[in-house]
């Protein structure tokens, strides 16, 4: 099994460098043009299943990485971004972030979960 983990494409919120948590912001056109080019970059990759956080931003970008192939997309809120509610609207801090990134983990069991859909390949 191979195991392709995209990010979302760019938000205006994204641009402005400012902390989104799970607040629901939309791609902006440029979030779409790079969903775009990595959809055209992922072409020559099977893919049987995918995942995608709830957040408009993730499930925009794998609608538009999906497209035109019939390829199942499960909707799964534990694979949301991190509730980070005091952050949120404020500007990142490259070193606060970089130390809350070697923390991170994912609450979700990727094998049994992808066990249960398919057996090969995911995003």
């Amino acid at each position: 099994m191979r195991l392709y983990i995209v990010r979302h494409g760019e938000t205006d919120w994204n641009k402005k460098k400012l902390v989104q948590g799970r607040k629901d912001i939309p791609l902006n056109e440029y979030g779409r043009h790079l969903a775009r080019e990595t959809s055209y970059g992922m072409r020559q990759y099977q893919i049987d299943l995918a995942y995608t956080s709830p957040l408009r931003r993730a499930k925009e970008t794998a609608e538009i990485l999906l497209e035109g192939r019939n390829i199942p997309l499960y909707e799964d809120q534990r694979i949301q971004e991190i509730k980070n509610t005091a952050d949120k609207g404020k500007l990142l801090d490259p070193a606060a972030m970089s130390q809350s990134l070697i923390g991170l983990h994912f609450h979700i069991d990727l094998t049994v979960r992808l066990a249960d859909h398919c057996p090969r390949n995911a995003v």
